[in-house]
């Protein structure tokens, strides 16, 4: 079998995107995959050693960079944060809906290259000890990857395959301004996409982040990427299989968002909306659960938002929530929610989709390539002009809508599904396809 090894600075999701772990699961139907990661394993966020163990076959194999040298630092930048004094109280930041899920300060920045230059050490001694074999295919998994798996090759493996998988990308919106190269927010993903080019292929999510419009700006040539939308994951798929719709009879029409709680994807427009339904339009059969995990400073936005519209018996911040629980959060709803600013071809709705649970949600390019807003599937798909407006829109379809009306629909498609929706086994053989024939 062929061997395949994977540069990144993630680890497994213990909750919210599994892409990651599907991803691996399918590649070990084709190669023995070896792991190197930076990502701590004392981060609750992801999965032991021992529970991914169990998650995945006994061809994949994976090691956690650890050391003196990396703690160290780690430490040292720590101390600098709590030297420094902070400008605000955590209760005063206000949501930051800017398309990052991390502050890119000078610190980060100089935290992430040294993540990098210790992650292609780390391998290089994994190498010499005889633990990484010569492999056909060497992967850039993410940003952070991509550096540490260019040094590699050059390093240690030349006749190697070189490719990269990116999780979509913030860079478009950057593009479009023209601030890529200069503003300090994209330094990462800047240099990251820049090397790119050397690479024989990049494999780019379609979630709806324009990847290939960001990868050809890079100078890469359609032939030198796949630009693919997300697999159901396994886990829904079985789900499904076992799952028999039976029509809601509550009285009360639950509203649900699965989402990581970072400003951009804009779980604050739920409230808002929820504020316009029961404080403005007098309706008090509207009850909205927020599931993800997220930082104090977004979940105390979040907060101060119910408290401020006094909606506490209808919005309900539930936390974090295992992938297992998702299909089961997901049918219990009414509708699913998802008002991102930018990318809502999602994991949780392409999986809310599969299993056939209405969807509100917000138009784009990328989104309607894929599916059609077409009531009969009880999809509902708003433009947005401004935030205020489309909260104003789907607020007037929620009141005049019937809800039974939906849930008949839904019962209707029962044990269907919808035909452009992919499994991950179906979207991994389309990468290795391609991977063959680089």
């Amino acid at each position: 079998m062929k061997k395949m090894v994977i540069f990144t600075t993630l680890f497994f999701n213990k909750v919210g995107n599994q892409s990651m772990l599907e991803t691996v699961k399918q590649y070990s139907k084709h190669y023995d995959v070896y792991i190197i990661t930076s990502a701590s394993a004392r981060d609750n966020y992801y999965l032991s050693s021992q529970e991914a163990k169990k998650s995945l076959p006994n061809n994949v194999f994976f090691f956690r960079q650890s050391g003196w040298f990396k703690d160290i630092f780690r430490f040292a930048i720590s101390f600098i944060r709590r030297v420094i004094p902070k400008k605000k109280n955590c209760k005063e930041v206000k949501v930051d809906n800017n398309l990052q899920n991390l502050n890119y300060s000078l610190l980060n920045i100089i935290s992430f290259h040294v993540s990098y230059f210790s992650l292609f050490l780390f391998a290089g001694k994994l190498k010499f000890l005889g633990r990484l074999p010569s492999a056909d295919y060497i992967c850039g998994y993410e940003i952070g990857g991509v550096t540490p798996a260019i040094r590699y090759r050059n390093m240690f493996n030349r006749k190697a395959k070189l490719f990269s998988k990116m999780q979509g990308t913030i860079l478009y919106d950057a593009i479009t301004k023209g601030i890529e190269n200069s503003d300090k927010n994209y330094t990462l993903d800047h240099s990251a996409y820049s090397k790119l080019r050397t690479f024989d292929l990049v494999c780019m999510t379609n979630d709806g982040t324009y990847g290939d419009i960001v990868l050809e700006h890079y100078g890469i040539k359609p032939s030198a990427y796949l630009h693919i939308m997300n697999g159901i994951s396994e886990g829904i798929v079985q789900f499904s299989n076992k799952y028999s719709y039976k029509k809601l009879k509550s009285p009360v029409i639950k509203l649900v968002t699965v989402s990581r709680l970072v400003g951009w994807k804009r779980v604050y427009l739920g409230i808002e909306l929820l504020n316009i339904l029961i404080n403005i339009k007098g309706r008090e059969d509207f009850t909205f659960d927020i599931y993800g995990h997220g930082n104090e400073a977004e979940i105390i936005h979040l907060e101060n938002l119910i408290e401020k519209y006094s909606l506490q018996k209808h919005v309900t911040i539930k936390g974090q929530i295992s992938h297992d629980k998702v299909a089961s959060v997901m049918t219990d709803a009414d509708f699913i929610i998802s008002l991102y600013k930018m990318t809502n071809v999602t994991n949780p709705l392409l999986e809310a989709m599969f299993l056939n649970v209405p969807i509100i949600t917000l138009a784009d390019s990328s989104l309607l390539s894929i599916v059609k807003n077409d009531e009969n599937k009880n999809r509902y798909i708003f433009e947005e002009i401004d935030e205020d407006s489309v909260i104003n829109q789907i607020a007037d379809f929620l009141v005049s809508c019937d809800v039974e009306q939906v849930r008949q629909k839904r019962f209707e498609l029962n044990n269907t599904v919808p035909h452009e929706l992919m499994t991950w086994e179906k979207r991994i053989n389309t990468e290795v396809k391609k991977l063959n024939s680089i």
